[in-house]
């Protein structure tokens, strides 16, 4: 079985304080997940998405004066 110590960035020889240390590794830009070519259009449009933004707007809007108001009045 070949040695993983090289596919983990160790030397050959560590000297014992530097395992102490986090290891340099190279950087590479790691995608969490594949992105396609051509990205998929997330979200609505047209007047539903309007109409849905605006609500959700509303929403938190009310929700968020209302976190206030009780804040305020029970100290």
């Amino acid at each position: 079985m070949p040695s993983l110590l090289p596919q983990f960035g160790l030397p050959p020889r560590v000297p014992f304080p530097r395992l102490l240390l986090p290891l340099p590794q190279p950087w590479r830009p790691l995608p969490l997940v594949a992105l396609p070519s051509q990205p998929a259009q997330i979200g609505f449009s047209g007047p539903f998405g309007l109409f849905l933004g605006l609500l959700l707007g509303a929403g938190l809007l009310a929700r968020t004066i209302n976190v206030i108001k009780d804040v305020d009045d029970n100290g």
